[in-house]
């Protein structure tokens, strides 16, 4: 009789939160214009949106030193389940960061170090393709709004432009968080935090899946690589030339740097409503990666986000410690110009170490296992140039036996036929600048050694050789 009561009660737990999930997205999609996403409308609509919906600064003390009618956009507006703090973006994004955050007993807080380290890391450019979406989760209301005044006070014009977004979601959004199941023997309250946030990811994917193309989740205690948005850009082109996906990883840890495609948000949010009780999150999304066929974890290394944090929000007994082992930073010893240009490689990559990594100023190497002597690199410049110098880094400290034994670096004056069976007519009128001497080939003064400008540079292996290589950076300066 009590299986039958409980299980009576774990359906009822599910219509009542699906029937939440279908008010939420009734509820946003009612918010009139401002709250419309994907289309883009002018201000003209916030008048009738305001009509419609409560506005009001989002504490009663000022979060920044705009008026509210001189800067509409940094209003918030409610209803009955969601509120947002920052304008609407013009046009769909094409990526969604996602940063939950909830209070930690201890009173630490690593948000603004976080939302620091992707302002740092993200171009004029890419602020305005991507959004941060932060979902202030705890039911401390007092604690949300004395977070969301320092974001304000740290940055507004971000969310004036729409390019961070603070959100909150009412109780009312949540189905029973306590008297749950007590499976692999949890106390209960560590069940109750587990499903909290698992309903906490399933409101972030219902408010996002509109925003941009994809979604990448985040935790609030992160550090982000150089250039991590043009990585997760080459990866996504990467995969998805390889064939159908549902997840890609930029993290090896929990649920840090997962990305989905934001066509996908809803049906996850519905998976993880229903099961929001069984188990962790980083656990149900194994099983929908698997539901969505797709049975191998595509991991980015290096990686792109790093944990940093040492104290939980749930467990104060113990420090967390883990840390991501194929993290990189991203400083490369050359601060390089790099000019546009397309990259040609005879040799295959290793996993998703493209040879443009080693081109980008951002995390990540070209790392290949078939070294052959004839095969090479090409950098192909979209205008011609005036170069100064050129470095090629090979090696790598966790790998310090890949490097080029035996290589040389050209400059050619001319681009042929983009043919890689026949290397030798991609790059034309070549005149050698260095040789490869312990993996490194550095050239310079070449002002004074090149009659011409510059159309694409050879990076060329002289001899086969058995070990791998990592070529860790390639680094062009031009004339001054």
């Amino acid at each position: 009789m009590k299986g039958r009561v409980k299980w009576g009660r774990s359906l009822l737990h599910v219509v009542t939160v699906t029937l939440l999930v279908l008010m939420f997205t009734v509820n946003v999609r009612v918010l009139g214009p401002w709250m419309s996403r994907g289309k883009s409308q002018d201000n003209e609509g916030l008048e009738e949106c305001k009509e419609k919906t409560e506005v009001h600064i989002i504490s009663q003390t000022n979060v920044s030193s705009y008026d509210v009618n001189e800067a509409p956009s940094i209003l918030r507006f409610s209803s009955s389940l969601v509120s947002v703090l920052g304008a609407r973006r013009k046009g769909k994004a094409f990526l969604t960061i996602g940063i939950p955050s909830i209070k930690r007993i201890n009173g630490i807080t690593y948000l603004m170090a976080t939302l620091a380290s992707i302002d740092q890391e993200t171009s004029a450019k890419e602020k305005t393709e991507n959004v941060v979406v932060v979902f202030l989760a705890d039911f401390d209301s007092e604690y949300n709004n004395r977070t969301a005044q320092e974001i304000a006070q740290a940055y507004s014009h971000h969310l004036e432009t729409g390019f961070i977004q603070v959100v909150q979601a009412s109780k009312e959004f949540y189905p029973p968080l306590e008297n749950l199941k007590r499976n692999f023997n949890d106390e209960p309250q560590r069940v109750s935090w587990r499903a909290k946030q698992v309903m906490d990811y399933a409101f972030m994917f219902l408010y996002s899946e509109d925003l941009a193309e994809y979604y990448v989740q985040l935790e609030d205690d992160v550090v982000c690589g150089r250039r991590f948005i043009t990585g997760v850009r080459h990866y996504i082109d990467l995969q998805t030339r390889a064939g159908p996906w549902a997840m890609l990883e930029f993290s090896e840890l929990g649920f840090i740097g997962k990305l989905f495609k934001s066509s996908d948000l809803k049906r996850l949010a519905r998976f993880l409503t229903i099961f929001y009780e069984e188990q962790p999150v980083d656990w149900l999304m194994t099983y929908f990666r698997l539901s969505m066929a797709q049975n191998k974890i595509y991991l980015r290394k290096p990686t792109l986000f790093q944990h940093m944090g040492l104290k939980s929000s749930f467990d104060t007994r113990k420090d967390n410690k883990l840390k991501d082992r194929y993290f990189e930073s991203g400083e490369k010893p050359w601060a390089a110009d790099n000019p546009p240009a397309s990259i040609i490689s005879s040799m295959p990559p290793f996993e998703g170490n493209i040879a443009e990594l080693a081109y980008s100023s951002g995390s990540g190497f070209f790392w290949t296992g078939k070294v052959e002597a004839g095969d090479a690199i090409f950098i192909l410049f979209e205008e011609p140039q005036k170069i100064s110098e050129i470095a090629v880094e090979t090696g790598e400290s966790r790998h310090p036996s890949d490097y080029l034994r035996n290589g040389s670096v050209l400059v050619g004056s001319k681009v042929g036929p983009l043919q890689i069976t026949e290397p030798e007519k991609i790059c034309q009128d070549t005149v050698p600048v260095s040789n490869f001497v312990n993996g490194r080939a550095l050239a310079k003064s070449l002002e004074n050694k090149l009659k011409t400008d510059a159309r694409c540079v050879k990076i060329l292996v002289n001899e086969s050789q058995d070990n791998w290589v990592v070529f860790y950076q390639i680094a062009v300066f031009l004339v001054k």
